[in-house]
């Protein structure tokens, strides 16, 4: 008994240890931090199996809220417990959510300088980022690799060593998911056909894995093929069908076909499923008193602080599609209610959120409870107190969404489709981030326009940043540390450079 205890401290230092490092290195949103987690969870620190990992992604893609939270939730669960669970949600959410207290609280004494720099050194720290994405779709398509022996006998095919499903699931959700960042990169006015969210690509995926099972006639494949594409059509940015019935019948004749798939799948394998929920409940009063331990000392120094974590928790249950939507239903429910003005959330919270690591989500979560508590009497302590209550509640949420995801999806996790989608996921999530990738080298251009510099500047910078990083890897080994803050140095220079010759 003595041994064991150690051995959990052990456990749960370590995991708190990488979810931190994932924290700090959290640009670029909940896909891009995808492949960090990976590399910290899986490789470097082993506290999951490839295949725990997944299944992490899988729930934390299906449930709302800040999808790297709910991802370190799953990791923190299977690595040490309830506990664990609470401890790595925690971990990875603290740095973004500590940066966001202290630059919220300097912003006014240095004004916009401060978050120019911010901006600066992001731009070495994409180039850290790009370069993990890149190895994990690079895996992916070694994962997939055919044996010479099972190739196609053509000769053109035979060369093609990587699965062809596998290829064409990452084709396809980037050709999905691009649009939006193509059209900003090159400034193409207009709306793209497509460009769809995360929320959307999975919402595809289920319903095309539940209805097709294993069956894969003409006459399924087909009409699902057909559906799909018009709710792709219905939801991309063009909004071509979205004054039209489709754009509610289309989602719910989806639903319907994917439940049906998944009920026949079900009676097939003649699996039941088992009613104890305690375990989830207990993870989920486990994290509710930890929102109540956060938020009490705000209780005492800002009268309005249990309207806003009610707020607060029902924004995060609403939040489905990553950062930017989050930033519309936050904005819906904090300023368009009146509670936090204006100028704070749009002005000062959300681009200093914009510019740290971190999960939007919790960013702003604990950068609207700063504005509201500061607002109230003016004292920065108060703001910090009722921030940090934010910060109990966006984990808080976090940890209960993923606990309840995880009940269901471990009750059907053997049922065969399941089988379908796990495969599938890591294929997904490889196309979504070459889309995040675009996304990335995009915000190297507005930041270039907004500080004044050539637009080109920042992205290229950027690029060269990430040939630096290849050529160490290749010359010494991967060491994270050294790539981030040689990267970031580099770009904080050359930035301040471009900016200082720019306006001589």
């Amino acid at each position: 008994m003595t041994k064991e205890k150690p051995k959990q401290k052990h456990k749960i230092f370590r995991l708190i240890t990488a979810m931190v490092q994932c924290g700090l290195l959290g640009f670029g949103g909940g896909n891009a931090l995808i492949p960090v987690l990976y590399r910290k969870a899986v490789e470097e620190y082993g506290l999951v199996s490839k295949e725990d990992f997944e299944e992490a992604v899988v729930v934390a893609s299906i449930t709302p809220g800040a999808l790297p939270v709910e991802i370190a939730s799953g990791i923190g669960r299977i690595t040490a417990g309830d506990l664990g669970m609470l401890c790595a949600a925690a971990a990875i959410s603290l740095p973004g959510c500590l940066l966001v207290l202290f630059f919220t609280a300097l912003l006014s004494s240095f004004g916009s300088g401060l978050t120019l720099q911010i901006n600066y050194l992001s731009v070495g720290v994409t180039a850290y980022i790009l370069y993990v994405l890149g190895c994990y779709i690079a895996q992916t398509l070694d994962n997939s690799q055919i044996p010479e022996s099972r190739r196609p006998k053509n000769r053109i095919l035979r060369k093609f060593p990587f699965s062809l499903p596998c290829v064409l699931i990452i084709a396809s959700v980037f050709g999905l998911t691009c649009g939006s960042q193509i059209y900003q990169i090159f400034g193409i006015e207009g709306q793209p056909l497509f460009s769809i969210s995360t929320v959307n690509v999975m919402a595809v995926a289920f319903f095309l894995i539940f209805w097709l099972g294993d069956d894969y006639r003409l006459r399924k494949v087909i009409p699902a093929f057909s559906i799909a594409l018009l709710y792709c059509v219905c939801v991309g940015e063009m909004e071509l069908f979205s004054q039209t019935p489709l754009k509610i019948f289309l989602p719910l004749l989806m639903f319907l076909m994917a439940v049906w798939g998944l009920v026949k799948d079900l009676r097939q394998h003649h699996m039941r499923l088992n009613t104890s929920i305690f375990p989830a409940l207990r993870e989920a009063a486990m994290a509710f008193l930890f929102m109540v331990l956060l938020a009490l000392p705000a209780l005492f120094v800002y009268e309005g602080t249990g309207t806003y974590l009610f707020r607060g928790a029902l924004s995060s249950i609403l939040s489905f599609g990553g950062g930017d939507a989050y930033l519309a239903v936050a904005g819906g429910m904090f300023v368009t209610s009146g509670l936090v003005l204006y100028s704070d959330f749009y002005s000062n919270l959300v681009p200093v959120a914009n510019a740290i690591p971190g999960s939007i989500l919790c960013k702003i979560l604990t950068g609207t409870g700063y504005f509201l508590g500061y607002r109230a009497d003016g004292n920065i302590w108060t703001g910090i107190l009722t921030g940090l209550g934010g910060f109990g509640c966006a984990v808080a949420m976090s940890c209960i969404t993923y606990s309840v995801g995880a009940y269901f999806y471990e009750q059907l996790e053997n049922a065969a489709v399941f089988e379908h989608l796990k495969k599938a996921t890591r294929p997904i999530i490889s196309g979504l981030l070459f889309a995040v990738s675009l996304g990335l080298l995009y915000n190297c251009i507005q930041i270039g326009a907004k500080a004044g510099i050539p637009t080109w500047f920042p992205p290229v910078l950027c690029l060269i940043c990430l040939g630096g990083e290849l050529l160490f890897v290749k010359r010494f080994r991967y060491r994270p540390l050294y790539m981030v803050l040689g990267s970031a140095a580099a770009a904080l220079l050359f930035c301040n450079l471009a900016a200082y010759i720019m306006a001589v």
